[in-house]
């Protein structure tokens, strides 16, 4: 078992990385959360986020969140700009880092309330 630490970031969280070292902790739970919604984590910002965790000694374990664009969840206007960004983002991501989604852990046949729907985004998955 690895031992993750969720981190905000050096501009959001109290807590430094140094701190999260005494905890024990080895690993870190982190996202690029001083990128607004809807813009592309470029490759250099994500390397430059690993290289301040490791250089603390801790390993990016897993990408607490790429965040999902509001107008994406509404299906909101031209969207066409929105998903390329998400999709370059994905693979902007260095390849050994998980992705954690809060909703992958849901049944995709589980019912729903009445006023929420499910909705296939197969622009996500480039199709």
């Amino acid at each position: 078992m690895i031992e993750t630490w969720r981190w905000y970031g050096p501009d959001y969280d109290k807590i430094g990385l140094s701190e999260i070292v005494q905890t024990g902790a080895t690993g870190i739970v982190n996202a690029l959360h001083e990128i607004p919604y809807g813009e592309v984590w470029p490759r250099d910002a994500i390397a430059k986020r690993r290289q301040m965790i490791e250089a603390a000694g801790l390993t990016w374990e897993v990408v607490e969140s790429l965040p999902v664009h509001e107008r994406i969840k509404r299906g909101d206007g031209d969207l066409t700009e929105l998903f390329a960004n998400y999709r370059q983002s994905m693979a902007n991501r260095e390849g050994d880092l998980l992705q954690f989604h809060a909703a992958a852990g849901l049944d995709a046949h589980r019912s729903l309330p009445p006023h929420a729907q499910r909705h296939d985004l197969p622009a996500l998955r480039g199709a």
